[in-house]
């Protein structure tokens, strides 16, 4: 027996009513990532793979539907983290929707709360927006 949430053609067609949410899948980092890093590039080079859901971008690739994938990295910004603080029970450990740690404790980065807000407006508010969007068409 099978359970379906949603309806998903057989036919070849889009799959209008799935959207797939892909946060963690890029290992790309923004040019300006580099000028709050206070650790070796070594260091960032190896989490940023361990951090990702690696390759899952290529696992929902054949999947016709609309797909919001994050264009960045979560050491740069963690779209699926909540946009405040306040609201984020990671934020205590650095792992906000923007980190400043790495698991286990180790601070990797130093952003003003001014830059929070730049990384905020450059890369969670518009995959936020994006996501928003896709999520509120009738299908």
């Amino acid at each position: 027996m099978s359970i379906s949430y949603c309806d998903v053609p057989s036919d070849g067609k889009m799959a209008a009513n799935l959207l797939l949410h892909i946060p963690h899948a890029s290992l790309c980092l923004p040019p300006d990532f580099w000028r709050d890093v206070t650790v070796d590039r070594k260091i960032i080079e190896k989490n940023l793979r361990f951090m990702a859901d690696y390759k899952v971008g290529e696992l929902a690739r054949d999947i016709d539907c609309h797909k919001v994938t994050a264009k960045y990295s979560r050491l740069y910004c963690d779209v699926e983290r909540f946009r405040n603080d306040a609201d984020e029970p990671m934020a205590r450990l650095g792992m906000s929707a923007v980190y400043t740690h790495l698991p286990g404790g180790a601070q990797y980065r130093q952003v003003t709360p001014k830059r929070r807000e730049e990384i905020i407006r450059q890369a969670y508010e518009p995959h936020h927006a994006q996501l928003n969007k896709l999520s509120q068409k009738k299908c």
